[in-house]
């Protein structure tokens, strides 16, 4: 079977990125060994001269003082009379006052001597800096140089298969200086490109025809009838099976990606559910409801818990793990070892009464966005269908209480959920999802395939 874009062989490929690869590292080598030689016989000089530098600085510095020192004296015809108790309070002299090594004086400020040593710090970095950058920058372009120097006179180059990495196609192309001056770029830019360049080349896809491909695809299967398909792996797919759309995951299906959580080889031995799960707890967050999925990570960090809730939805209806779902987080004390816990993010109670309450907004959205609603009815309806949990909200006055789906509240001295929580679109959202998915045949043979998933199979 041909390729209508065109085929490379891979051996050459290999060959000549293995030789740029070569280049580039001895490129890289040899300019190390002038950046050690430099190093040697200049920098060395430089480090004296920065020492001469300052030894003369600190020489002028003392004679400024001491100079100082003397016309202060020298203008009383009783020293020591004029010379306050306290040296914080000698004031500039004015015939010196535009002397920068007296306004750094110990009688100004005795901590100064701490800034001036701070400042000569800095003169020495910025120039050691500024030598390092120098001297980086011709030594790249010497590399440059010897690389498209050593590729013109070896006339080595790259260019047909970037070609046909760009284009599909392989095309001889008559050799000229740019070529050159390219792979020159190239391996004297050292081995980083080169990784790039045969990753790029080795994992590139090939594109096939599909107008040519459905012929001789037509004629390597055998005569279909109208009651088969086809094969595959050997076997026979019958009409109706090939017929049906592709098979949708679990998270496709409710809107989600599972990942584990946060961290979730911390909990790989410890957290296990020790009692069958018949629990859903919903809560808030009661956080900034704008505040990132990285700020509810390191609040759980900072109360010194490996975990929190199963699950975070954000105002935009966005699902979030925090917690695998084959163990049991920390969100409900007493509850955790059998109940799941989802969260909305932000805070739902605004009575002043309650500490830490968002009376004000001062903590973003007061009550729950519809999509937060809609999405975290779409987890609990997934969780009950996945541990058979029952889909019902138990009062606490309920024998079965607190089975089934409760809020945070109604077991912990908590206002959580919040006071502007819609307790009863949240339900009546749950018993939909639940009740429809129940009944669909695609999203129950989802359901079982998920079940499998090494962090969720209990």
């Amino acid at each position: 079977m041909e390729i209508s874009s065109g085929t490379i062989p891979l051996a050459p490929l290999l060959t000549k990125l293995g030789v740029m690869l070569t280049l580039s590292l001895m490129v890289e080598r040899f300019l190390a060994a002038i950046n050690w030689v430099v190093n040697r016989l200049f920098l060395i000089q430089v480090s004296a001269d920065l020492e001469i530098t300052q030894e003369k600085e600190n020489q002028l510095e003392l004679t400024s003082h001491a100079m100082a020192e003397a016309e202060i004296l020298a203008s009383s015809p009783d020293p020591k009379a004029n010379l306050p108790a306290d040296p914080h309070e000698i004031e500039p002299h004015p015939h010196i006052e535009t002397t920068p090594a007296y306004k750094n004086s110990v009688y100004i400020n005795p901590d100064s001597r701490f800034d001036i040593k701070k400042v000569k710090e800095a003169k020495e970095i910025d120039a050691r800096t500024r030598i390092k950058v120098i001297k980086e920058f011709w030594l790249q372009i010497l590399g440059l140089l010897v690389a498209v120097v050593g590729c013109y006179y070896m006339k080595f180059s790259i260019w047909v298969f970037v070609t046909w990495a760009a284009k599909g196609s392989f095309e001889a192309i008559a050799a000229n200086r740019l070529e050159y001056i390219f792979t020159g770029i190239i391996i004297g830019a050292g081995s980083k490109p080169v990784y790039f360049l045969m990753n790029f080349l080795i994992n590139r896809k090939f594109v096939m025809d599909k107008e040519k491909l459905q012929p001789e695809a037509q004629a390597a299967e055998p005569a279909a009838s109208s009651e088969i398909a086809g094969t595959r792996n050997g076997q026979i797919i019958p009409l109706s099976a090939a017929a049906q759309p592709p098979h949708k995951t679990i998270e496709e299906l409710v809107g989600f990606i599972y990942d584990g959580g946060d961290r979730p080889q911390r909990l790989e031995s410890t957290h296990f559910f020790q009692k069958p799960i018949d629990l859903i707890v919903y809560h808030h967050t009661a956080m900034h409801s704008d505040s990132p999925y990285q700020e509810i990570t390191r609040e759980f960090d900072r109360k010194g818990w490996l975990t929190g809730y199963h699950c975070i939805v954000f105002k935009d209806g966005t699902i979030r793990v925090l917690c695998r779902w084959d163990r049991f987080g920390n969100h409900a004390q007493g509850y955790n070892n059998h109940s799941f816990g989802v969260a909305l993010h932000g805070n739902f109670e605004t009575n002043p009464k309650v500490p830490f309450s968002n009376y004000k907004g001062q903590f973003g959205i007061t009550q729950p966005t519809p999509e937060q609603v809609d999405s975290t009815a779409r987890i609990a309806a997934l969780w009950a269908l996945l541990r058979n949990i029952a889909v019902a909200f138990p009062a606490k006055t309920d024998p079965n209480f607190p089975k089934g789906l409760v809020p945070h509240k109604d077991i912990s001295q908590k206002a959580c959920p919040g006071g502007n929580f819609p307790h009863e679109k949240f339900r009546q959202s749950v018993k939909h999802y639940a009740a429809a998915w129940k009944q669909d045949p695609t999203f129950m043979d989802a359901l079982t395939d998920f079940s499998e998933h090494p962090m969720v199979k209990v």
